[in-house]
C-alpha cells in the first residue's frame, strides 16, 4: 500500500499530576510515511501511558491482512501493558483494545507461513528480568508464557525474523549475580544465541543442536 508505518513515544507536555508537581507523560503514537505523496499525515495517539518512563515505549506488528498491532510495554510490574489492533487494514484512524496484561521489552513477530504471532517479551520476577515467549493466531487468545531464559539475575535480548527461512533468532546477555559488591542488574556479560523455525515449538543453537528450555546456567 506504499505506506511505511512506525510507532514512537510522544510527549503529552507538562501534565498536572497534582497541584504542586508537573511532569510529562508518555503517549503511544502511530504514524506512517505516505510514499505516494511524500508526506507524513498527522499521527494518532493510541494510549496515554500515565508515566514519563520511556521503557514503556511501544512496538508494532502487521498481519497478513494488513491489520496493525501495537504492543504497549510496561517497565516492571507497577503498570499495565496493552495490545491494540487497528479496526481497518493499513489504517491508523481507529483502534480496539485486545488485551490488558503485563509484559516488558516487547518483540512481537508475525509469522506469515503459520499465520500467527511469536511474541518474545520480558516478565519481571522478584525484580529480575526473565525472557519468555508465547504465541497467538489473532493477538487476543495467547498461549501461556514459556520461559526462554533466566540466568542468574536475568537477561536482555534482541531478536529478528528471517523473512527467507521464517526462523526467528534471539541473542541475549545475562546479569551476573551480586556475589561481589557492585554486581547485579546494572552489570551485563556473556552472549547467548537461540533460534526457532517452528514458532517456538523447538529451539536450536547456531550450530543447529537442539536446546532444552529454559536456559538457567552460565
Amino acid at each position: 500500500v506504499r505506506k511505511t508505518f512506525f510507532v514512537y513515544g510522544g510527549s503529552a507536555g507538562n501534565v498536572s499530576v497534582n497541584p504542586s508537581v508537573k511532569r510529562d507523560e508518555l503517549q503511544h503514537m502511530i504514524g506512517y510515511y505516505d510514499h505516494r505523496s511524500g508526506t507524513v499525515p498527522r499521527p494518532v495517539r493510541i494510549v496515554q501511558k500515565r508515566t514519563e518512563d520511556a521503557h514503556d515505549n511501544p512496538t508494532l506488528s502487521i498481519d497478513a491482512e494488513g491489520y496493525l498491532y501495537v504492543f504497549s510495554s510496561a517497565h516492571g510490574t507497577s503498570r499495565p501493558s496493552y495490545i491494540h489492533r487497528s479496526r481497518q487494514p493499513y489504517d491508523i484512524t481507529a483502534w480496539d483494545l485486545l488485551q490488558t496484561s503485563n509484559f516488558s521489552y516487547t518483540q512481537p513477530w508475525y509469522l506469515p507461513d503459520s499465520n500467527q504471532f511469536l511474541f518474545l517479551h520480558t516478565l519481571y520476577k522478584n525484580g529480575e528480568r526473565t525472557l519468555n515467549f508465547k504465541t497467538s493466531p489473532d493477538a487476543r487468545a495467547w498461549t501461556a508464557p514459556t520461559l526462554l531464559a533466566h540466568i542468574q539475575m536475568g537477561d536482555y535480548q534482541v531478536s529478528w525474523r528471517d523473512a527467507t527461512t521464517g526462523r526467528v533468532a534471539t541473542a541475549f546477555d545475562m546479569h551476573p549475580a551480586s556475589g561481589r559488591a557492585g554486581k547485579g542488574l546494572n552489570y551485563r556479560t556473556n552472549l547467548y544465541y537461540l533460534e526457532t523455525r517452528d514458532a517456538g515449538k523447538t529451539w536450536t543453537s547456531a550450530a543447529g543442536r537442539a536446546v532444552t528450555l529454559p536456559l538457567t546456567t552460565v
